[in-house]
């Protein structure tokens, strides 16, 4: 997929990736043990697939922060939920523009690390986490297949040198997404 510029098959492949696996991110937003009063970032919302049930889990007691490097997947996004009082939209890398200290309580990630080139996922995560509020939670899911994914260690390892502490961990395998890890990451 081309995040900057998509062409019409990554629209296409979106589209019909996110009606398909629907129930997968469901899942995924239980797992993150989501609060109705949160404020939550979710890190490279894409075409907005998760982002509508963050903010429908949400309701009108916290906010989301959809926060991509694409200016066309955020306005795709934003055209899905923008109409909603608490939904906010960031165009930025965090790498060069950094999110506000302390503001967030949940750090949403999903299906994003493994496509962030490898030298430029650390600086990521320690951005992403300067994010969180003392206590806040990051929720990773990644692919781990070979030919597109990261290894479970490289994601252990990448949140423990951010001072993060793992309080679920679970790997499993779907017929849509293939197989992948997915972990609840607590600062202190």
């Amino acid at each position: 997929m081309t995040y900057e510029n998509p062409n019409i098959l990554d629209v296409v492949g979106e589209y019909v990736f996110g009606v398909l696996a629907r129930p997968h991110y469901h899942a995924a937003i239980e797992r993150a043990l989501l609060a109705p009063d949160e404020d939550v970032l979710e890190f490279g919302s894409g075409g907005g697939t998760c982002s509508r049930l963050l903010a429908d889990a949400l309701g009108d007691g916290g906010s989301l922060t959809c926060l991509d490097i694409s200016e066309y997947w955020l306005r795709r996004v934003e055209k899905r939920i923008g109409d909603r009082g608490n939904v906010h939209f960031l165009h930025q890398d965090v790498t060069k523009e950094p999110i506000p200290t302390g503001s967030f309580d949940l750090v949403f990630i999903h299906f994003v690390l493994h496509d962030i080139g490898r030298s430029l996922r650390k600086p990521v995560v320690d951005a992403l986490v300067r994010g969180l509020l003392p206590g806040g939670r990051v929720f990773v899911r990644e692919p781990t297949k070979e030919s597109h994914g990261m290894p479970i260690d490289e994601i252990r390892a990448l949140m423990d040198g951010a001072g993060l502490r793992e309080t679920y961990a679970g790997t499993d395998k779907k017929l849509v997404v293939g197989p992948f890890f997915e972990a609840l990451y607590e600062k202190d």
